[in-house]
C-alpha cells in the first residue's frame, strides 16, 4: 500500500520546511503533467475553441461547479462562445457541488467578462510576457465588474483558475524565472492543506486557514498572501509556486478524503 502524503510529511523527522517543500514539489509537478495532459486532450477535441474558453470549462469542473462530463463541456463552451440559452435546461444535470442556480451564474457572468476581454490576442503559442499581461488585463476588467455587482460567483479563487490551467498547456514556459508572478488559486482543497501545514508546525497565516471563498477584490488580497508563502517553499525546493500549489491541491484532496 503506498503512503500517503500526509503521511510521508509526517514522517519527516525532524521537523524540515525544506523537506515539506520538495514532497510538495515533486507531488506537484506529477499533478501538473496530468493537467497538461488533460488539457492537451481538451485542445485536440475542439481544436476550434479558444484556449481561454476551454480552460474556464474546465475550470469549473476543477472547482465542482460542474460534473466533468462531456455534455458540460459541449454546452458551456456553446454558451461561452454563442451565447446558447437554451443550455441553462440541462443545469440541474449537470450542476455538482454548488447547484444549478450558482452554476448558471458564473456561466453568465464569465460570459460578461469574456465580452470584455481581447482574447484573440492570447493564441495558443503565447509567451509568459504575454501570459501575465492577459491576467493582469482581465483582472483589471473583471474588478471594475465585481465593484458593480456585474459577475457574481466569480471571486478570486474562479477567476484565477483558468490562467493555471494555461500555464499546464505551455510547458515551456514551466521553468521561467518570471512564472511566479502568474497569480495561482487557492481553492478549497489549497485551503486544506494550508490547514494540515499549519497542524504540523507550519507558520501559515490565518487569511489562509478559510474555506469560503471572498468577493473578487478581497480574495484578491488573500491570493497574494498565499503567493508569497508559497514562494518561500517554492525557493526552498528551488521551483515555482505553479508546482507548489499543486502539491498543496493534492494534499488538500487527500485530507478532505480522509475525513
Amino acid at each position: 500500500m503506498s503512503t500517503s502524503l500526509r503521511e510521508k510529511i509526517k514522517a519527516i523527522k525532524p521537523f524540515s520546511e525544506q523537506k515539506i517543500a520538495l514532497i510538495l514539489d515533486q507531488t506537484g509537478k506529477l499533478t501538473n503533467e496530468k493537467i497538461h495532459s488533460r488539457i492537451t486532450e481538451l485542445t485536440n477535441l475542439y481544436p476550434k475553441i479558444p484556449l481561454f474558453i476551454l480552460s474556464i470549462s474546465e475550470s469549473l469542473i476543477w472547482a465542482r461547479y460542474a460534473k466533468d462530463t462531456r455534455r458540460f463541456l459541449k454546452l458551456s463552451l456553446d454558451y461561452l462562445m454563442k451565447g446558447e440559452e437554451t443550455i441553462f435546461e440541462e443545469m440541474g444535470n449537470l450542476a455538482w457541488r454548488f447547484g444549478p442556480e450558482k452554476l448558471e451564474t458564473v456561466l453568465r457572468s464569465w460570459k460578461i467578462l469574456l465580452n470584455e476581454l481581447e482574447i484573440s490576442r492570447l493564441v495558443h503559442l503565447f509567451s509568459l510576457k504575454q501570459l501575465v499581461t492577459f491576467q493582469q488585463d482581465a483582472l483589471n476588467k473583471a474588478a471594475s465588474l465585481s465593484k458593480i455587482g456585474r459577475i457574481p460567483q466569480i471571486g478570486a479563487w474562479i477567476f484565477c483558475g483558468p490562467f493555471k490551467i494555461l500555464v499546464a498547456y505551455r510547458k515551456d514556459i514551466w521553468r521561467e524565472p518570471d512564472l511566479d508572478e502568474m497569480w495561482m488559486p487557492l481553492g478549497f482543497q489549497v485551503v486544506r492543506g494550508f490547514r494540515f501545514l499549519r497542524t504540523i508546525g507550519c507558520n501559515i497565516p490565518i487569511e489562509l486557514l478559510n474555506e469560503e471563498e471572498p468577493k473578487l477584490l478581497m480574495g484578491m488580497g488573500t491570493v497574494a498572501i498565499a503567493q508569497d508563502f508559497q514562494k518561500k517553499f517554492s525557493k526552498l525546493a528551488k521551483s515555482q509556486v505553479f508546482h507548489i500549489n499543486s502539491g498543496l491541491f493534492k494534499l488538500g484532496e487527500e485530507t478532505r478524503k480522509e475525513k
